[in-house]
C-alpha cells in the first residue's frame, strides 16, 4: 500500500494525463484538486491562446469546453461542442451573402437570414421591391400601343414593324421561294421580300438549308428535353450567326456583331451574378480604318467614365463594344417572368451608365426612344423593350416573333434580327456617338 504523499503523486499524474474534456465530469476538491487545478490552468492558457475567439454573434451562454461545469450537468460526449485548433474561424452563419433580386439589381439587395435563403422570392414580390426603388422599374404592355400611340411615341412605329415580321409579312427573301417545300403552311406572296430592295434590314440572306437545320435542331433539342445551355449551343448561337455573319467569315468582320456574355454581371453585382446571354453590339474596332478619330473618342470615354469601359458591366470583352440590344434565354416552358426582371434590370443599369455618360459630355439621352431586347424561351423567342422617363425605366413586354420549330417562324425571328442590326447602326450608333463620345459630326453610314 503506497503512502499518503505516494497516492496524491499518482493520482496526479493520473489527472494530468487525461483530456481537459474528462475535467468536466467531477468537481475535483481538496489539495489534489488544487494541485490538479493550478496544473491544467497552464495548459489550458496555451490552448486557448491558440483557439479563435468565438464569433461576438454567437450566444453568450454558450458553453466553453475548458471550464468546469457543475456535476449535475450530464451532457453526452456526442452532444458536447469540441474545438478544433486547426479550423479555420468562420463568420456567424446567420449573416449571409444579398440574395439575388432580378439577378442583383443593386438597389434592392438585401440581407438573407438563414430561414429565408433557401428560397428565392417570386417575380411579383420582386416587382413590389423595384416599384419602390430609387430608380424604380415598372411594367407595361406593348399591345397598348395599338390602341395608344402616346404612351410611347419612340416605340410604336417599331413596334409596329415588329407586328408585321410576326405576322410572316417580308420575312423571307423571294429568291429562296423555289427551294421551300411546296407543303408549308402560311406561305404568300406578302411573305416574301427583295433582299436589294429591303431598306431596314442588314446582314446576309440566310440560305434555305440553313434555316432547315435550326428547324431540326430545335425539334431535337424538344424530344430529347435539352436544357437551356444545350439549347444555346445548339439552336440560339446558330441562329444568331445565320442572321449576322456571313457565312465562313472571320467573327470580327462587321460592325455589328454579337457575343455570348452569361457571366457579365452589372458594376457592383456580386461575382457569379447572372443577367443576360448574348447581346447585339458595334464593334467599333472594325470602323477604326475609316475612322481614325474614333479610337481616341473611345478612350476618352472610357478615362472619363470612372469604370474604364464603355458599357454598364466590367466584362472585359464590352469595355470598347456599345451594347444596342441584349438577349435573355430561357429553358423551354420556364421562368419568362424572372426573364422579364433580369432584363429589365440589366436594362436599368444600362440607361444609368448612359445618363451618366452623357452628363460627360454634357449632353443627354433625349433622342435615344428605346432600348430593345429579346426573350428566348425554348423555341420561342419574344420581343421587350425599355424606356426611360426621368429615373423611372418601363419594361414593355412582351411579343412573341416566332418559333424556331417552324420554317416561317425561324425566317420572322432572323428578320427581326437583322432590322436589329439595321437599327443599331441607323439609329444607335449615331445617337451614340454624338451624345457618348462627342462626336458631334458623326457619319451616319457606319
Amino acid at each position: 500500500m503506497c503512502s499518503n504523499i505516494d497516492c496524491q503523486e499518482r493520482i496526479t499524474e493520473w489527472l494530468l494525463a487525461l483530456p481537459s474534456d474528462a475535467l468536466d465530469l467531477a468537481t475535483p476538491t481538496d489539495g489534489v484538486a488544487h494541485l490538479a487545478i493550478k496544473t491544467s490552468s497552464k495548459k489550458r492558457s496555451l490552448e486557448e491562446a491558440l483557439t479563435p475567439p468565438l464569433s461576438l454573434h454567437e450566444p453568450c451562454t454558450a458553453p466553453s469546453v475548458f471550464r468546469m461545469t457543475d456535476p449535475t450537468e450530464m451532457t453526452t460526449p456526442k452532444k458536447r461542442r469540441l474545438v478544433d485548433l486547426d479550423a479555420t474561424p468562420r463568420g456567424p452563419a446567420d449573416i449571409l451573402a444579398p440574395a439575388d433580386s432580378a439577378s442583383q439589381t443593386g438597389s434592392i439587395a438585401t440581407t438573407s437570414t438563414r430561414t429565408s435563403a433557401s428560397r428565392k422570392s417570386s417575380p411579383t414580390k420582386q416587382l413590389m421591391s423595384l416599384e419602390l426603388a430609387n430608380d424604380p422599374l415598372h411594367f407595361a404592355s406593348l399591345d397598348i400601343l395599338e390602341i395608344d400611340p402616346s404612351a410611347a411615341p419612340g416605340l410604336r412605329d417599331v413596334y409596329l414593324d415588329i407586328i408585321a415580321f410576326a405576322s410572316g409579312v417580308n420575312v423571307i427573301p423571294k429568291d429562296h421561294r423555289p427551294d421551300l417545300p411546296s407543303s408549308l403552311p402560311r406561305v404568300s406572296d406578302h411573305t416574301f421580300f427583295q433582299v436589294d430592295s429591303e431598306q431596314r434590314r442588314r446582314g446576309p440572306a440566310t440560305s434555305y438549308p440553313t434555316v432547315e437545320r435550326i428547324v431540326k435542331a430545335s425539334h431535337f433539342c424538344v424530344q430529347e428535353q435539352v436544357d437551356e445551355a444545350g439549347w444555346g449551343t445548339e439552336v440560339h448561337h446558330r441562329l444568331l450567326e445565320a442572321a449576322l455573319r456571313r457565312p465562313g467569315a472571320a467573327i470580327r468582320d462587321d460592325m455589328v456583331n454579337f457575343f455570348h456574355i452569361p457571366t457579365a454581371a452589372v458594376h457592383g453585382a456580386r461575382a457569379g451574378s447572372r443577367m443576360v446571354d448574348y447581346c447585339m453590339l458595334v464593334d467599333c474596332a472594325v470602323l477604326f480604318p475609316d475612322e481614325p478619330s474614333l479610337d481616341d473618342a473611345i478612350r476618352r470615354t472610357r478615362n472619363l467614365s470612372g469604370r474604364d469601359t464603355l458599357n454598364h458591366t466590367p466584362f472585359f470583352l464590352l469595355r470598347d463594344k456599345p451594347i444596342s440590344l441584349s438577349i435573355e434565354c430561357k429553358k423551354r416552358d420556364g421562368g419568362l417572368d424572372n426573364a422579364d426582371l433580369q432584363i429589365s434590370s440589366w436594362h436599368a443599369a444600362q440607361w444609368k451608365y448612359l445618363l451618366m455618360l452623357c452628363r460627360k459630355t454634357e449632353a443627354d439621352i433625349s433622342g435615344l426612344p428605346f432600348l430593345p431586347g429579346l426573350i428566348v424561351s425554348g423555341a420561342e423567342w419574344y420581343f421587350v423593350a425599355t424606356t426611360r422617363a426621368g429615373n423611372k425605366t418601363t419594361l414593355w413586354t412582351r411579343r412573341c416573333i416566332g418559333a424556331t420549330t417552324n420554317v416561317v417562324g425561324t425566317y420572322q425571328i432572323i428578320r427581326t434580327i437583322q432590322y436589329f442590326s439595321w437599327w443599331t447602326q441607323k439609329v444607335y450608333w449615331p445617337w451614340y456617338q454624338e451624345k457618348v463620345l462627342g462626336l458631334v459630326e458623326a457619319d451616319d453610314e457606319g
